[in-house]
């Protein structure tokens, strides 16, 4: 079986690619669409290793003309299930330039 390469073009995509990594027994439905367009926004205002403030919260909220509370709920959710770290920081999976998956190796 030959290699595969995908090429995500935007942060959506990217966020939509690693996904599955947080689908879990817990969770089993993984994110919702508009928890995956959370998350890309985050993505799309953040580097590696950026910790979220209220600020960055008010700017996704803006971005995404949503009440700042919304959003809030969703960096909650997000914390439990494990897409933004105990140190406020999105998963350092979002930041990875090259991921590779083998499956049935």
């Amino acid at each position: 079986m030959s290699d595969l390469k995908i090429n995500p073009k935007s942060p959506g995509s990217f966020v939509r690619c690693v996904s599955g990594l947080f689908i879990n027994k817990n969770q089993p439905h993984g994110l919702s669409p508009k928890e995956l367009t959370v998350v890309a926004c985050i993505l799309s205002l953040t580097t590696g290793g950026v910790v979220i403030t209220k600020e960055l919260k008010e700017q996704v909220s803006n971005q995404l003309n949503q009440k700042y509370q919304v959003t809030v709920n969703y960096v909650n959710k997000f914390k439990k299930k494990g897409i933004i770290t105990k140190e406020d920081k999105l998963h350092p999976i979002f930041f990875k330039k090259k991921i590779t998956i083998e499956y049935g190796a």
